[in-house]
């Protein structure tokens, strides 16, 4: 979800996953750019739909087993409307992020959180269990999976 560029989404198309890159209309044809110019090392397929949050995800069928979020904790309640649509009991949503402290970034973390854990159960990834080589003390990873 929130694709941007897809690189989050093509690093798992590497590694086999099936993914469909999402996003909002304006960033469709970066995203099917990137697939076309990755597709030699693409070991899954790769697609790039338009999917803007609070609106219908009734296309976007079969529901994914796995939904991957990179930073975007930080955004309003149709963002966990559109998690809860598209998860089933199996579906398992990682999510990373980097702690920011200023504004009112905080509260909206905190929304975020209160809001996911009214569908979700949420399960923090340890420090110590990431990678020592590319973990990092401001950089939080989250699974969750409905409740």
């Amino acid at each position: 979800l929130g694709a941007g560029t897809g690189a989050v989404g093509l690093a798992a198309c590497v590694l086999g996953g099936d993914v469909v890159l999402t996003d909002l209309k304006s960033c469709l044809e970066l995203m099917r750019q990137n697939i076309k110019y990755n597709i030699t090392v693409l070991k899954g397929k790769a697609d790039a739909q338009v999917l803007e949050w609070g609106e219908n995800t009734s296309e976007f069928q079969p529901l994914p087993n796995i939904i991957l979020m990179a930073d975007l904790v930080y955004y309003e309640e149709k963002l966990v409307d559109t998690v809860f649509s598209l998860s089933t009991p199996e579906t398992l949503v990682y999510m990373s992020y980097e702690i920011r402290v200023t504004g009112n970034k905080p509260k909206l973390e905190a929304t975020f959180f209160k809001l996911m854990s009214q569908h979700f159960i949420t399960n923090e990834i340890s420090y110590s269990e990431l990678n020592s080589k590319y973990r990092s003390k401001d950089i939080k990873i989250y699974v969750f999976k409905m409740k």
